[in-house]
């Protein structure tokens, strides 16, 4: 039993640990998936670790009812930006397109259509929680649409 434990866990972390890319010392990004829960407005997932110093693969999911049209997007802010980045959204109308540079977006992916997908590669800067939120009007801010992504050293 004690074996097998010990088998479960070197198992689990080598799923979080980064892949090395054969004889170059480089390391592959981690890949994580995020999505949406079907029509409702909501992430499939509150929270998503990653290790810290790794390059990041999100792959997210527009998973709405194709004749839905709910449209979401999802934008990784770095940490403590989340409230005066929602006001500023708000203050723009909702606009992406404005948002899309602004100093607290660490990545960030266009409007997605129903049953759309799109990858975004990014950097983490610093271990720490970034919020992630869907930029679409009332999405986040008032419908709670936003989950944590914690980059543990």
């Amino acid at each position: 039993m004690r074996g097998f434990i010990s088998a479960v866990a070197i198992a689990g972390m080598l799923v979080v640990q980064p892949a090395i890319a054969a004889g170059k010392g480089e390391t592959w990004p981690i890949a994580v998936r995020l999505s949406t829960k079907g029509n409702d407005i909501a992430f499939d997932q509150a929270a998503i670790q990653v290790p810290f110093g790794q390059k990041v693969q999100m792959k997210f999911i527009n998973q709405a009812d194709k004749g839905s049209e709910i449209l979401h997007n999802v934008a990784i802010l770095k940490p403590g930006s989340l409230d005066a980045f929602v006001k500023e959204l708000q203050a723009n109308g909702y606009d992406i397109a404005k948002m899309r540079t602004h100093k607290s977006v660490l990545a960030m992916t266009k409007a997605l259509e129903p049953g759309s997908e799109e990858t975004l590669e990014f950097s983490p800067a610093e271990p720490g929680f970034y919020p992630y939120i869907c930029l679409m009007a009332g999405h986040a801010d008032m419908l709670g649409m936003k989950g944590i992504l914690n980059v543990k050293k």
